[in-house]
């Protein structure tokens, strides 16, 4: 049987490699989408005044399906001591974006 052969285990080193491989693009590819949608959420932030900073990032919250989402808002200047208050004023989640994008392509 193949299974127990050497060939077949250097097949599966094979498939390793290749299983590692697409999980590092994978990694670099959600990594690169959430970037993209930082700036996206980041150009809508409208300030509500001039001492007010744009802020994106990771959301200290997550949505529905447990993912964690990517947000976009602003902070003002906090006093010394005092901590960075943050607004979030836009967000979505990318888990839900690229299920929602598959299901509009697979209905093409």
């Amino acid at each position: 049987m193949i299974k127990e052969s050497e060939e077949y285990a250097k097949m599966m080193e094979d498939a390793e490699r290749y299983l590692k491989t697409v999980e590092v693009a994978e990694s670099m590819a959600w990594h690169d989408l959430c970037h993209m949608l930082k700036r996206i959420l980041e150009a809508t932030v409208e300030l509500p005044g001039d001492t007010a900073e744009k802020w994106s990032g990771l959301a200290p919250f997550f949505c529905e399906c447990g993912s964690q989402v990517i947000a976009a808002g602003y902070s003002t200047p906090a006093k010394e001591d005092e901590e960075i208050e943050v607004v979030v004023t836009e967000w979505v989640c990318p888990a839900c974006l690229v299920r929602d994008t598959t299901k509009a392509l697979e209905g093409e």
